[in-house]
């Protein structure tokens, strides 16, 4: 183990504008996080969910409101925070910025030029950091992000944490910096916490996950990792649900009809039944499930259920009453009627957490 971060009670709150209740991303959690030398923990969270105020805490560039966050194995010197985009000085060249702790009076002492010159090695930047006519400027995203990284081992860290660090990396870039990434955690034999609110960029470096669910200020009560296979294949809160599947999810309420078949509801209207084995006695559930599909579009219109609202290269879009209603067309299949996908996840419908998974 390189590090654990204990949580004790830990509030992390702001003020809103004007007035109302502080605005939390932590209330009172307690959790107990372990990052392990050559592991990558992923945070993973829709936009404001709190993901960056984490990382900040972590770091010791926030403190808690209440509680105490107590680290084990590692001192406030150990950790680095790498914020979105990574650190470039543009007045600086590409060598100088590489080179940059070792002139920073912080951080001077703590400076390993063979350090430094294994991580340009492993990072894929020598022939970036020997070109004496390259400018800053002319770096791209990846670059930028391996350049700031591989400055950050120079002082060789137990943990480093990543917010966002693909963010303005996309396509091939992508890929190939988060593979360096992954590689560098290992063979320099650092920690790191990558935060994210793309699931792909997880798949690719972390081990574990931390669903950082959005509260709408009401704050977490605890924090918990999990294998990265595990929450994909049974996502423990249905609010996980979209950043694991490469499909649209439609969500259907399912009320029990009689022992363990239940009416799949759109709006108020019946679309038909399934089994739904297992739930005991809940009643009413939330089922997701990926796009119906159907034969023929001038059928389902005519159903005088659904309004079309609108279609792309692989979708058509409807509405019946409130709710959307997410198709694509079945092939080799003529039907009057919608058919309901085979991947079924069950969830409660009053604290959203998984039930069943067929």
């Amino acid at each position: 183990m390189v590090a654990q971060f204990n949580f004790s009670g830990v509030t992390l709150a702001f003020p809103r504008k004007g007035k109302g209740d502080p605005y939390h991303i932590l209330k009172e959690a307690n959790a107990s996080l372990k990052v392990e030398k050559g592991q990558v923990l992923g945070l993973l969270g829709e936009s404001g969910s709190g993901k960056s105020s984490l990382l900040k805490l972590l770091a010791g560039e926030l403190s808690s409101n209440k509680g105490s966050l107590e680290p084990d194995g590692v001192n406030e010197h150990d950790i680095i925070l790498l914020p979105q985009g990574g650190v470039i000085l543009e007045h600086l060249s590409i060598r100088e910025n590489l080179q940059l702790f070792s002139k920073l009076s912080a951080t001077k002492s703590r400076y390993k030029k063979d350090k430094l010159d294994r991580a340009i090695e492993i990072l894929g930047i020598s022939e970036i950091e020997q070109d004496k006519e390259k400018r800053v400027d002319q770096l791209s995203g990846g670059e930028r992000q391996r350049v700031s990284l591989a400055r950050v081992l120079s002082i060789d860290p137990k943990i480093v944490l990543l917010d966002e660090p693909c963010a303005a990396i996309g396509g091939i870039q992508r890929q190939q910096f988060l593979t360096l990434l992954k590689r560098s955690c290992i063979e320099a034999g650092y920690g790191a916490i990558i935060a994210s609110h793309d699931w792909r960029d997880h798949q690719l470096v972390a081990s574990d996950i931390v669903f950082v669910r959005q509260t709408r200020g009401e704050g977490l009560s605890s924090l918990q990792a999990m294998p990265i296979s595990e929450f994909e294949l049974r996502p423990q809160h249905m609010e996980s649900i979209p950043y694991t599947t490469y499909d649209p999810v439609n969500w259907l309420l399912a009320r029990r009809a009689n022992g363990d078949t239940f009416d799949a509801l759109l709006g108020e209207q019946k679309l038909c039944q399934i089994t739904l084995p297992g739930l005991g006695g809940e009643d009413l559930v939330r089922v997701a499930c990926g796009p119906f599909e159907y034969g023929n579009t001038k059928n389902v219109v005519d159903n005088d259920r659904l309004l079309r609202i609108g279609h792309s290269g692989c979708y058509e879009f409807f509405q019946i009453e409130q709710e959307l209603v997410i198709c694509k067309p079945s092939r080799g299949r003529s039907t009057k009627e919608l058919s309901l996908p085979s991947a079924l996840t069950v969830f409660s419908i009053e604290d959203g957490r998984m039930l069943s998974k067929l």
